[in-house]
């Protein structure tokens, strides 16, 4: 036995209930969707965010954000600044507030853009150990060749000086 659930089908009419069509391959009118969300929060929930938490389980000491990056598709935001979302979110978080007039090394890993984002944000001495260490804690499995190639770029970039060979290490350019 399985608990898969049926596969939805859009049917034509809007499933707000409101009884109007709607579009082909759409479930709901323009906006239909969240009368329908808050319709079923209103019914269900007590219209309370926190209950619809607590009836399934979520709350303080569980967090759904976290059941929504190990279940749901959530990924975090590939700068390192912490966002947590579905993917096409996280587009739209990056555009409104990574792309507004930094420079970035654009089609780079996102390994390269989280650590860009962290010297950036934290300025200072990077070696490559403090590298790896932000990536990791940034949830990659990073090797200290592409930290040292991403440094390499950044220095390329300007945003970076080498101030040491062997250990390697660069300082933030001040800008």
């Amino acid at each position: 036995m399985t608990d898969e659930k049926p596969r939805l089908i859009p049917n034509g009419k809007c499933w707000c209930g409101c009884g109007k069509d709607a579009n082909i391959g759409k479930f709901f009118t323009q906006g239909h969707d969240k009368v329908a969300e808050a319709a079923l929060m209103a019914v269900q929930y007590e219209a309370s965010v926190p209950r619809l938490l607590a009836e399934h389980g979520y709350g303080p000491d569980n967090s759904v954000r976290d059941a929504a990056l190990t279940e749901g598709g959530w990924r975090y935001c590939d700068y390192g600044c912490g966002y947590a979302a579905a993917p096409s979110s996280i587009r739209n978080h990056i555009r409104k507030y990574h792309e507004q007039g930094s420079t970035t090394m654009g089609d780079e890993s996102t390994q390269s853009g989280s650590l860009e984002h962290s010297i950036r944000t934290l300025g200072g001495l990077w070696d490559t150990t403090r590298g790896v260490t932000v990536l990791r804690d940034a949830g990659y499995t990073p090797d200290e060749k592409h930290v040292r190639g991403t440094y390499r770029r950044l220095a390329e970039a300007g945003l970076l000086v080498k101030v040491q060979d062997r250990p390697v290490q660069y300082r933030v350019i001040e800008q």
